[in-house]
């Protein structure tokens, strides 16, 4: 994280100096922001470690029983499991990211 440090000991700096300071100290923390929910939305759950919501319709990173890696749309219903759509057989849930509306 760069610096922003917004400060002078000479009376006469304009207005403008300070300004053009702030604003560029404005848009490192946005940068960072945005870099910190990009991590966030797109990063894989294990869902072992860390479930869904209850009724949390989510993507889904399964892996099929010829270790194929595929994608679905699935639903964590009664908290305890996924409902898949078009799910292969033996195939295990390997991840997952939550769908944001």
């Amino acid at each position: 994280m760069e610096k922003c440090a917004i400060q002078s000991k000479d009376p006469y700096i304009g207005r403008y100096v300070l300004y053009h300071e702030a604003a560029i100290c404005m848009d490192i923390a946005e940068e960072e922001a945005e870099k910190r929910v990009r991590e966030e939305l797109t990063r894989w759950r294990d869902p072992k470690e860390e479930a869904p919501a209850c009724r949390q319709v989510a993507l889904l990173k399964l892996k099929d029983a010829d270790e194929e890696v595929y994608y679905r749309v699935g639903i964590f219903l009664d908290c305890k499991q996924f409902q898949l759509i078009g799910c292969r057989l033996g195939s295990e849930v390997l991840g997952w990211r939550p769908i944001h509306e």
